[in-house]
């Protein structure tokens, strides 16, 4: 039992450290967003695909602390 509640508290902390990255690279695009002048200089192709790539990583995230 004590190997079960090690690897699921090994898991939620290894979660927890991926939902703070995805925390800080959405925090990151809401400066960018706030600044007319990053949004310029970044090509709008190259945004969307960030988020969606935030979106992928997030969705990533969630099943796997539904299987939890």
């Amino acid at each position: 039992m004590s190997s079960l509640a090690q690897t699921l508290s090994h898991k939620t902390q290894s979660e927890l450290s991926d939902l703070s990255l995805l925390a800080s690279q959405g925090a990151a695009i809401a400066v960018a967003i706030s600044v007319d002048e990053s949004l310029d200089a970044l090509p709008k192709k190259t945004l969307i695909t960030i988020l969606y790539d935030l979106h992928q990583k997030f969705e990533q995230i969630e099943q796997r602390l539904d299987a939890i």
